[in-house]
């Protein structure tokens, strides 16, 4: 096993746990097994409290960075609890059982019900929400996002559609019915990629919010009734019926592992990754503990198949073009792939500036992208033929292009305007719904491929 298991939670519950889910903050595990609730110190991997208001099963609940907990119940009853202390704040019933719950902002809730309904409400205003009809069946899952500085709801039914509600207005600005059967989803918290499962065995990733089909993922299991992405958008983590789940490389596409679990029933959550990291919760092999795992530190089998060396006659393996105003993203770009390649396999300019302190250094520039570099990843957008220094470079890269090298030049496309000398015949990798950890990854599966296609000829 490959996999670090940190620490195992156990004794909170004398009953099955069904629910798993981490405070905003990442601190707090809560989990819930029938009307009781359990909220763990994870650092300690024992119980801060244990929480018992609820009348009937306890199906989801939120945990804010304020150690503010509510709990959405079929009684129907949504509790809002003081962590620190355990006690009940606000306590409110409901025309329906409540299937899902979450967090806007500090003060404010979402939930759903099984009804279709949408309910929003304030701590102030707890007894009085604002209720929206929002599907045509029950309400699975709701997951809050922000995506271009604008806070989105995402919800899912037993209707088969998924909704993007802009909670400003709390009015759908898209729905999505895809072709297979979907009744739940999962999604980053950077929003980039949206994770979509069902009642059989594959997993449809698109992105977000455009819905664009990304890829596709073949389990092993006959339906899927958990599954969790974490915040990088690297890994994915799909619990199936059969007492094991699976961790699947988002990067590459391939299945990585699996880990022994429980059989978990429909409508579960028995998986959720901590918040701004790759630790896993996931109900153990006990049906009444929790596992921890981390993956941080894995290296994945197709990182593991890229040689660190390059090619013959040539000193990066890598090298990235881009206009200033991308830097932030290049930047994450070229330390995702440092970590795997070495910074000496990747030309960043920010990595060789005592080497780039000379004179002529246009033609210095021309000679590195033109010669000494395997792969040219070119960041294209609308201020990439603006710059002066982009300029330069993209004349190496049209001279490649001249003499029928185009193999050797990637394009990553940043926005949606037109880049001088790029046309639609062009192929890219869309940058404005992925990670740069998923972009670097695209740019390790792109060296790879070229350099098999070397070696066949």
């Amino acid at each position: 096993m490959r996999i670090n298991r940190v620490c195992e939670l156990s004794g909170g519950h004398d009953k099955a746990i069904r629910f798993v889910s981490w405070s905003d903050d990442g601190s707090m595990l809560i989990t819930t097994a029938e009307r009781q609730v359990c909220v763990w110190d994870v650092s300690k991997a024992v119980t801060k409290q244990t929480l018992t208001g609820h009348q009937s099963d306890v199906v989801d609940a939120a945990c804010n960075s304020d150690q503010m907990l509510v709990t959405a119940g079929r009684d129907p009853a949504l509790i809002l609890w003081d962590i620190p202390t355990g006690a009940i704040r606000l306590q409110s019933g409901g025309f329906s059982p409540y299937s899902s719950v979450a967090w806007i902002d500090h003060q404010t809730v979402i939930s759903g019900n099984e009804a279709g309904v949408l309910s929003s409400r304030t701590i102030l205003n707890w007894d009085r929400p604002k209720n929206t009809t929002a599907h045509q069946g029950q309400i699975t899952e709701l997951q809050v996002v922000t995506n271009k500085n604008t806070r989105l709801c995402i919800s899912s039914a037993t209707d088969n559609c998924l909704k993007v509600w802009d909670l400003a207005s709390m009015k759908p600005v898209r729905s999505f019915e895809p072709q297979f059967s979907s009744q739940r989803f999962a999604l980053a918290r950077n929003g980039s990629q949206i994770v979509m499962f069902g009642d059989d065995s594959k997993l449809q990733i698109h992105s977000f919010p455009e819905f664009q089909p990304v890829g596709e993922l073949k389990t092993g299991f006959t339906h899927i009734p958990s599954i969790a992405v974490s915040d990088t958008s690297r890994w994915l983590v799909a619990m199936g019926p059969e007492a094991k789940s699976e961790i699947w490389d988002l990067e590459s596409f391939k299945l990585f592992d699996t880990i022994n679990s429980t059989s978990i029933r429909a409508a579960s959550r028995g998986v959720a990754f901590q918040p701004h990291s790759e630790r896993l919760a996931i109900r153990g092999c006990s049906k009444r503990s929790v596992s921890i795992y981390d993956l941080a530190k894995l290296e994945t089998r197709l990182t593991n198949d890229v040689p660190l060396s390059v090619g013959a006659g040539q000193r990066f393996a890598v090298a990235l073009s881009f206009s200033s105003n991308q830097r932030a993203v290049v930047q994450a770009v070229a330390e995702n792939l440092s970590e795997s390649m070495g910074r000496d396999s990747i030309f960043y300019d920010a990595y060789h500036q005592a080497e780039l302190a000379r004179p002529n250094l246009d033609t210095y520039l021309q000679d590195l992208y033109r010669n000494q570099s395997e792969l040219l990843v070119v960041f294209i957008g609308g201020d990439y033929t603006s710059s002066e220094w982009c300029q330069i470079e993209s004349r190496a890269i049209r001279d490649l292009i001249k003499q029928g090298q185009g193999d050797r030049i990637m394009f990553v496309k940043v926005d949606d305007q037109p880049v001088g000398g790029v046309f639609q015949i062009d192929g890219f990798v869309d940058a404005r719904y992925l990670s740069p950890q998923h972009i670097a990854g695209e740019i390790r599966r792109r060296l790879q491929v070229e350099r098999q296609n070397r070696s066949d000829v």
